[in-house]
Order: structure tokens, then sequence, then C-alpha cells
């Protein structure tokens, strides 16, 4: 076994987190918590179910942006 010790960029990758809580979401999308929520819940915004928990996977975020890029503004 070696000890090599892991580089920034190794260390900065592992701590990312590969799904993000509600908080973290409204955070990213400019919006409140419950905006986050009521997305969710109407099957606008997809998320990923772990038992209780309701996590959002970057990917699907993504998909959501870029579903509203094109709207124009009322």
């Amino acid at each position: 076994m070696s000890n090599s010790t892991p580089s920034a960029s190794d260390v900065s990758t592992s701590m990312r987190p590969e799904l993000y809580r509600v908080h973290q979401v409204a955070e990213i999308l400019s919006m409140s918590s419950s905006m986050v929520r009521n997305l969710t819940s109407r099957g606008v915004l997809p998320c990923r179910r772990i038992g209780r928990m309701v996590r959002y996977a970057p990917e699907d975020l993504a998909c959501f942006i870029d579903s509203y890029r094109d709207h124009p503004y009322r």
C-alpha cells in the first residue's frame, strides 16, 4: 500500500454532495424552500426519495433549468 496524500482536487471532488437537500436547491435556484417543495409535489421538479428523505440530483436540476431557458417573460 502506498501512503500518497490526496491532491486538493481529489478532496474537493470527494466532498461535493452527490444529492442536494431542499434548502440547497432553493439557494441554487434562488427561490424559497416552500416553492421547491411545491414544485416537487406537483411533479415539475424531479427528485429522488430515499425513505422519507427527498434529495435532488445535479443532473435533474440542470434539466429543470434548461426546460425553462426559452420561456418568454410575460
